[in-house]
């Protein structure tokens, strides 16, 4: 899995000021969390943001006992502040966890910053703008799977694999596509779950898209706090 490290956004204000590292160790074996630390000023982000809710409802001290206990769990975190400003942020984490298999899995959260809680895309964009994000999203996964198809034509792997991608795009609603996203410099990056089984999880293609915010100029609505006219 590829990580991306930002441990202080460009952007002003400065709400998350630094990262915390905390150590797992099991027998020799030892990996790394690094948390954001929140300052002070925006409460409810550094709630949003504390242990409970960054290892689902588990205390910090629970992901290293367990770790220490077997080595498993959550063995890393890293994190991506993508965007900041003085109403919204957007983080992205990466875990690694290791169960019967070593794993990883994101979690994006984009946050109102006097609340803590989720802030919608729907706050942004009308809902032709959100059908029109889910639309170019579903066409650019279908090429991705095309690509991979023919990329790997070679490869010991039925084509049912790639038909039932395809098969999954109707699957992904408006509702699917927008829930997960970040606003970045360049515009707002969206993904979905992975959805192959682990024996053929090498096809599983590209599943993230970059809308560059040019394109969703036509759908801003009155208000907006990120996108601007």
């Amino acid at each position: 899995m590829a990580y991306h490290f930002c441990y202080a956004q460009s952007n002003k204000p400065k709400i998350v000021t630094g990262t915390k590292t905390e150590y797992l160790n099991y027998q020799g074996q030892k990996d790394s969390l690094f948390m954001p630390v929140v300052s002070d000023r925006y409460p409810a982000v550094k709630e949003a943001l504390s242990d409970k809710n960054l290892f689902n409802g588990d205390k910090l001290e629970d992901i290293k006992a367990k770790y220490s206990s077997c080595g498993c769990g959550i063995t890393g975190l890293f994190y991506d502040v993508s965007y900041a400003s003085d109403d919204v942020i957007s983080v992205m984490f990466y875990y690694d966890v290791m169960a019967m298999h070593r794993d990883g899995y994101q979690e994006w959260l984009t946050l109102d910053v006097h609340t803590g809680k989720p802030y919608s895309l729907t706050n942004e964009i009308t809902d032709a703008g959100a059908d029109f994000i889910a639309v170019t999203y579903k066409k650019k996964l279908k090429k991705n799977i095309e690509a991979d198809k023919e990329a790997k034509i070679d490869d010991d792997v039925e084509n049912d694999v790639y038909d039932d991608l395809v098969n999954t795009l109707d699957g992904l609603t408006t509702k699917v596509i927008i829930s997960s996203y970040a606003f970045t410099p360049k515009g707002i990056l969206f993904k979905t779950d992975d959805v192959l089984p682990r024996d053929v999880h090498d096809h599983e293609p590209d599943r993230m898209m970059l809308m560059p915010y040019a394109q969703l100029k036509a759908y801003i609505k009155p208000g907006a706090l990120v996108l601007k006219k």
